[in-house]
């Protein structure tokens, strides 16, 4: 999944959700100066517009079924600062090519852009979860892979940490 950054007049923020080159949906806030002198309204207003036969082209309704790990996860959020212009997408696969193999979840979950945060900047959070299925992984082994993440965000997309 891609997600492309859209540049329009009545959204302050809008993105194009992708599958391989096929659009799934466009997912945006309307720009809160347009609402107001628009239509009046003064409250976000999000939109969501999907492609359905893109989206039904992409769904996979397979249940599948794993057993449940016998060892414990360990979560750690990581928080940069980053240009505008740096997508999601490369983010994510700096960290999963840095993180190693013990990498078992990425989530993307917080965007900020205003006070605190350089014009041109965003603040950008994700959360990684690593699993071991054979062992419980130590702290130690988790703090190295994410020093290889931090190392390797700062020297490919000059990121900073927050």
């Amino acid at each position: 999944m891609r997600f492309v950054k859209i540049d329009h007049d009545i959204f302050s923020k809008l993105v194009q959700v992708f599958v391989g080159k096929d659009s799934l949906c466009y997912f945006g806030q309307l720009h809160p100066l347009y609402l107001n002198k628009v239509h009046g309204i003064e409250k976000d207003i999000w939109v969501l517009e999907g492609n359905g036969d893109n989206l039904f082209k992409h769904y996979h309704p397979e249940i599948n079924y794993a057993e449940l790990p016998k060892f414990p996860a360990t979560e750690r959020d990581i928080s940069i600062v980053v240009d505008d212009n740096i997508e999601i997408e490369k983010i994510e696969n700096i960290i999963r090519k840095k993180a190693g193999k013990n990498l078992k979840e990425f989530i993307f979950y917080d965007q900020y852009q205003g006070d605190n945060i350089d014009q041109g900047k965003r603040s950008l959070t994700f959360n990684l979860v690593f699993q071991n299925k054979e062992r419980t992984l130590k702290d130690k082994e988790v703090d190295k892979s994410m020093t290889k993440v931090h190392g390797a965000l700062k020297k490919e997309i000059n990121a900073e940490l927050r």
